[in-house]
């Protein structure tokens, strides 16, 4: 019975502490200290990024262009047709954070991560489907809301500013 009541406590501090992991992690979100809408940034650089694994993955820059500016898009392709392409993996199994390094009034200079959860293919074997990846987006506030003016890659294969 002692080690049964010993193994239910130690659970019970275990969901306490995942339970207090869980709500620091979702308080580091600052949404108050910023001269822009911190909510309205994120949902801007989730759906830019979505479009911007899209056109890796497509070759096709339309989507990608309501984000960015023209010479962000032209030097994309260009990139895009000489270089291989990026792997990015599979929505579920890959992870994006977003940290904002420096900002102005007119400008917001992020830092994107991107981390693949290893996939078990069969027993005893597990890779990861995605490269992880950290990219340098710096990004314009305009009076309609933002706008990305370059990307830049933190990689050996990539040395090039995009």
């Amino acid at each position: 019975m002692l080690p049964y009541i010993i193994t239910l406590s130690l659970v019970a501090i275990v969901c306490a502490v995942v339970a207090a992991v869980h709500r620091s992690r979702k308080s580091k979100v600052v949404t108050g200290e910023y001269s822009f809408d911190y909510s309205a940034l994120i949902t801007f650089l989730e759906k830019a990024d979505d479009a911007y694994i899209l056109t890796h993955e497509t070759m096709d820059i339309m989507l990608f262009s309501k984000f960015a500016s023209s010479r962000v898009c032209n030097d994309l392709i260009e990139f895009l047709y000489r270089n291989p392409p990026k792997m990015f993996g599979s929505r579920k199994h890959r992870q994006r954070n977003w940290n904002i390094i420096e900002y102005s009034q007119h400008e917001i200079s992020i830092k994107k991560t991107i981390m693949h959860r290893h996939v078990e293919i069969k027993r005893g074997m597990k890779i990861k489907l995605g490269d992880d990846m950290v990219e340098y987006w710096d990004i314009a506030i305009t009076s309609g809301g933002f706008r990305i003016h370059a990307i830049n890659a933190d990689s050996a294969l990539e040395e090039e500013v995009y």
